[in-house]
């Protein structure tokens, strides 16, 4: 009764799965299977064997290692939403490939804002290679770079999370950088950055 009791249970569990989820049916070499999105915002597939009266839940591993030949399954989308999930690494480094694209094209972006300022606009940080440079200003907000002064050359790290027009900074040795904005009324805030630059958190 027990055993029962618990097959009861796992059979309205996967129930209730394929009523809730998107799944598509399909067979290969004459075994018939199911292939789930259980994701909600990003797509997330798994796929399930049907036994008997059951469904297993198959791994990654198993699927890719079943699945060895696609055009064997005539259904359309399951084909589709099988390649998304047999590829999904690829498909995750690929994505990883055009956001660092993207952000190199940004870097690439400031750094030609930067040429078209000198070694002398940077507001340097004392004891330190590292400085602001002030892109722009619309009346009392600023656009500030954080920058490297290296071989006589202004090198783009970020862009400053605050628009104040007064900034100053302070580092000891290999510490955090410690970021003090003042708006044009006197207020202060300040910021952390604890990988050189890179990216600010307030303090305060």
């Amino acid at each position: 009764m027990i055993g029962l009791g618990f097959l009861a249970g796992y059979l309205v569990l996967i129930m209730s799965i394929f009523a809730f989820k998107d799944n598509v049916p399909f067979t290969y070499d004459g075994e018939k299977y199911y292939i789930l999105n259980e994701g909600w915002i990003d797509e997330n597939f798994v796929v399930y064997r049907k036994d008997f009266i059951t469904m297993d839940k198959m791994t990654f591993e198993e699927s890719e290692k079943t699945f060895k030949s696609l055009d064997k399954i005539t259904n359309i989308e399951a084909k589709e939403n099988l390649k998304i999930y047999l590829n999904k690494d690829e498909e995750i480094n690929k994505k990883n490939t055009q956001e660092e694209a993207r952000e190199e094209k940004e870097i690439q972006t400031e750094s030609q804002i930067l040429d078209n300022f000198e070694l002398e606009d940077a507001k340097r940080i004392p004891n330190s290679s590292y400085g602001f440079v002030e892109v722009d200003r619309a009346g009392a907000r600023s656009r500030w770079f954080f920058v490297e002064i290296k071989d006589d050359k202004l090198d783009f790290i970020s862009e400053i999370p605050d628009t104040s027009p007064d900034i100053s900074g302070l580092i000891e040795g290999d510490g955090p950088i410690l970021l003090i904005c003042k708006d044009i009324n006197g207020n202060e805030k300040q910021y952390k950055s604890i990988d050189f630059g890179k990216t600010y958190e307030p303090i305060n």
